[in-house]
């Protein structure tokens, strides 16, 4: 019986997963490769082959085409004309398969996969080209891929200049993406170099797939990247199998990477701003301390990677350590971070540095290395040799687990380094880049490779890198929305580059796989200024852990930050980790946020969702996100709680049905965090429709106004329940609004504004935006009396675009008067708002709801508060 059920079992087993199910037809007239996804057709007619269907088995969709199996930009060098051409000199010559003859074809079975192969061959008095075109189906993988072998058995003297591994024509195209580097879409199939320069000429129905290679055609075949047909069950779900398959060619699939970068804290001595702030090995040794009490002892989270950022080397060398305040080198550092499983890891620049680069290249090009500029050459074959002897040797000597490479030329154009100049230099760069990766990962497999400037967003270079520069700059701040503190303006930029990305330019791109540069707050460089409120730094770090990033970076410095700042870290990072599965999948949504427009980022599984959403502006917005197979697979059999994590707790009393939409209304500068939970999985007594913590007992606190009677349900339980919580309900009100006047060039007031008891922390908010920049000599003035007592005022503005005046008011009844004068005539728009903290009345409940709340998100405020933005008016100043 044991036997009988067991074949059975087998049987099973290779009928669901297709076991051995790549093939390859062959007659007379047509060779067929493919496997139970996909299905690429090759007829030979007249002797020369052409792909004229491609089938996408998953959706049963057939595309009809013609095809040249290649084609080539060759240079011909000695006696013309060139092939093709009717004048000496003219070339180069575009050749394709067709130019060629065909010698028949090999077929190659292997225990997973079977590959074709195709012969060709092209002979004249000053050439014979070989060509070999491999084509490969694997088992149980919903993808083709081709690539081409050339040579020349003669004199070798010709030049490939470019090469398209695919030419095809379709019948009734809908080609979409295809930017540089990137794939093509057709419907619902995708197609590509697997090259991280990959150039797409798309022209009506033809598409031309290849890249620049800029190499003789020798005996020595040279190899070419590989293209690749994806197939997708349909064209809404095709980003998501592309994703599907970027993943599935990543150097080390996708893992969380935590890692602490000294940039903003410890700097080389000559740029350095203190004595605590020099990269030497005092100060080293303390940050490795402080992480070691605030990181691993308190919260039990370790570093993956301690990483020196530029400050250690030495400027006179060639990526020397710099021994005069690392005399021991890296050395001291190895057995601490050993004891905190905690990895060494480096920055290096490919194209050396920003501070004081002027002094590495002036040193590096009076010693035989390749100079182009203000850089060094990274093709250069004595300055490539020595970068790689010391990356390799660092790995070997310190057991580097990361590395950071920053700075890639566009191209070199010096014709005596070793390579072609223009943009043939750029394959050689893409080549060198590609060299020094795979020659460290042969020491150390893991380790964690991050190439920054300089790189551009190819999902390709992931299969050589772990981590890709997000383009843009370190961090900036946004000019173009009034925010109310330095770090909301910084996260307003960051995101404002993503989407550019995403959103503008439709980049395909794993979020996963991005650097955006990290939580800053160090010596250097506060971010979010000295007196930064903790909202705001709870906030950034939401967001941070929220995109879907796996790569955290602390550009902290660990002694600096409060002890609250350090929870806010290590909750969300403890919740991060904890969703990574489905934090890795991740799509942009919503609007631009340089206009104001709210925006978000959506990851959805088979297990669960997860929404980030953010207003960038204080005007409060409705949203409505449509979620279905375009972003992610949630299951459509099942109904969904929505719960918010962040700012504080409640789950929405509608449930929501996939596919569908999920509407919200977000506050002004409100960072809202969903967690979309199948309704089987929610945990007992989880309070629905109302805001709600627990104690450290486990008991359920209710929060709602004062006087306000609230009605919840437990789950599971039907039984609707209800409470009158005390006090009375009460408001903010205004009197005399109207004495409000526009009075020439200046705005003057004189009202009343009554502060009910509960409401903590009012303030005043005159938002200035004038029409041009404003100057800071001509910064508009404010004088302020509450009570007949002057008010000092707090500003934040951005480059004079916009202006944040502030000035505290208390509670009870405030007689306010103000003037707004304006040092010459500029038409501005005023918005005038009134701002608080309401504090809600609580309910304990003898209810006891059983959740880690290690695995919640830090929240930026206690649950008791209620952030209120109250619009008074808005003036214009002609």
């Amino acid at each position: 019986m044991k036997i009988i059920f067991l074949l059975l079992l087998i049987s099973f087993a290779n009928s669901v997963f297709g076991q051995n199910t790549s093939y390859i037809k062959e007659n007379e007239s047509a060779l067929k490769i493919g496997n139970q996804f996909i299905e690429r057709t090759i007829t030979i007619l007249d002797n020369k082959p052409g792909t004229s269907e491609i089938i996408n088995k998953l959706s049963g969709q057939h595309y009809s085409l013609t095809s040249n199996e290649f084609s080539l930009d060759i240079v011909f060098a000695g006696f013309g004309p060139a092939l093709g051409k009717n004048q000496n000199g003219e070339n180069p010559s575009a050749i394709t398969s067709k130019n060629f003859q065909y010698d028949g074809y090999n077929i190659l079975n292997n225990d997973n996969c079977k590959t074709l192969v195709l012969k060709y061959s092209l002979k004249d008095y000053l050439y014979s080209f070989y060509i070999d075109l491999y084509y490969k189906v694997v088992d149980n993988e919903p993808y083709i891929r081709k690539w081409i072998e050339i040579s020349d058995s003669s004199e070798g003297i010709h030049f490939l200049d470019k090469i398209n591994v695919e030419d095809f024509n379709f019948s009734n195209p809908k080609f979409s993406h295809g930017e540089f580097g990137q794939p093509v879409f057709n419907k619902d199939i995708f197609l590509a170099v697997e090259y991280p320069a990959v150039q797409n000429l798309i022209n009506e129905n033809q598409i031309k797939i290849g890249y620049v290679i800029g190499k003789k055609i020798t005996k020595d075949k040279i190899i070419s990247y590989p293209s690749i047909i994806g197939v997708s069950p349909s064209d809404i779900k095709l980003e998501q199998s592309f994703m599907s398959y970027i993943d599935s060619i990543k150097v080390k699939g996708t893992r969380p990477f935590l890692l602490y970068n000294s940039w903003y804290d410890l700097r080389n001595p000559e740029i350095a701003e203190d004595p605590e702030s020099i990269m030497n090995e005092k100060n080293v040794l303390e940050r490795i301390d402080s992480f070691k009490k605030y990181m691993v002892e308190k919260h039990n989270i370790t570093l993956d990677a301690f990483v020196l950022d530029d400050g250690w080397d030495n400027y006179n060398s060639i990526w020397e350590i710099d021994t005069r305040h690392l005399p021991n080198k890296f050395t001291p550092f190895l057995s601490p971070l050993r004891e905190m499983h905690t990895a060494l890891g480096i920055w290096a620049s490919p194209f050396c540095g920003y501070s004081n680069r002027d002094k590495r290249v002036k040193w590096g090009s009076e010693h035989g290395y390749e100079k182009t500029g203000d850089f060094l050459c990274f093709a250069g074959k004595n300055y490539k040799a020595q970068f790689e002897r010391k990356m390799v040797e660092y790995t070997k000597e310190f057991n580097m687990g990361y590395f950071k490479w920053d700075g890639f030329l566009l191209a070199c154009n010096e014709p005596d380094h070793g390579h072609l100049p223009g943009v043939y230099s750029r394959e050689e760069l893409i080549s060198t880049y590609i060299h020094m990766m795979q020659a460290v990962r042969k020491i150390n497999p893991d380790i964690f490779i991050n190439i920054t400037v300089g790189s551009w967003l190819s999902p390709w270079w992931l299969q050589y890198a772990d981590c890709i520069w997000m383009q843009g700059e370190d961090y900036a701040y946004a000019e173009d929305v009034p925010s109310m503190n330095p770090r909301d303006k910084a996260i307003t930029y960051r995101d404002a580059v993503l989407w550019d990305n995403y959103q503008n330019q439709k980049l395909l791109f794993p979020i996963s796989s991005l650097m955006t540069h990290g939580i800053i707050k160090g010596r250097l460089n506060f971010l979010g200024g000295k007196d930064e409120a903790l909202d705001s730094f709870t906030n950034e770090v939401m967001m941070y852990f929220g995109r879907g990033v796996m790569m955290w970076e602390l550009y902290v410095s660990p002694d600096l930050l409060s002890d609250a700042e350090w929870d806010a870290i290590a909750k969300s990072l403890k919740w991060a980790k904890s969703n990574k599965d489905i934090l890795s999948k991740t799509k942009m949504i919503l609007g631009n946020p340089l206009k104001r427009e709210p925006y978000g980022y959506v990851h959805l599984t088979s297990e669960k969702g997860i929404v980030l959403l953010r207003n960038p502006y204080l005007d409060s917005k409705e949203v409505t996100i449509k979620l279905d197979s375009s972003i992610g697979e949630m299951s459509s059999n099942e109904d969904y709680i929505v719960k918010i994590v962040y700012p504080y707790n409640k789950v929405l009393p509608e449930k929501f049905r996939f596919p569908g939409n999920l509407s919200f209304r977000l506050n002004g500068y409100e960072i809202v965090l969903l967690e979309l939970i199948p309704v089987n999985k929610i945990e007992p007594n989880t309070p629905l429709g109302v805001r709600y913590d627990i104690n450290e007992k486990g008991n359920i606190i209710l929060y709602d106004e004062f006087g306000a009677q609230i009605n919840y349900t437990l789950y599971p339980q039907a039984e609707k329940k209800s409470v009158k919580l005390d006090g009375e309900p009460a408001n903010i009100t205004f009197k005399n609004t109207e004495n409000i006047i526009v009075d020439g060039n200046n705005l003057n007031g004189n009202f009343f504004v009554e502060v009910p008891y509960n409401y903590l922390n009012a303030k005043l908010a005159f938002l200035i935006e004038p029409e041009g920049r404003l100057l800071k000599e001509n910064m508009p003035l404010i004088k302020i009396f509450v009570n007949g007592l002057p008010v000092e005022t707090t500003i934040e503005q951005e480059n004079g675009r916009w202006f944040w005046i502030t000035a505290p008011i208390q509670g009870g009844e405030n007689g306010i008067q103000f003037e707004l004068i304006f040092k010459e005539k500029s038409a501005s728009k005023i918005n005038l708002w009134l701002m608080a903290d309401q504090i809600l009345e609580a309910v304990l409940l003898n209810e006891k709801l059983n959740i880690d709340t290690e695995l919640l998100p830090t929240k930026p405020y206690s649950s008791e508060i209620k952030k209120v933005e109250l619009k008074i008016n808005s003036y214009t100043i002609q």
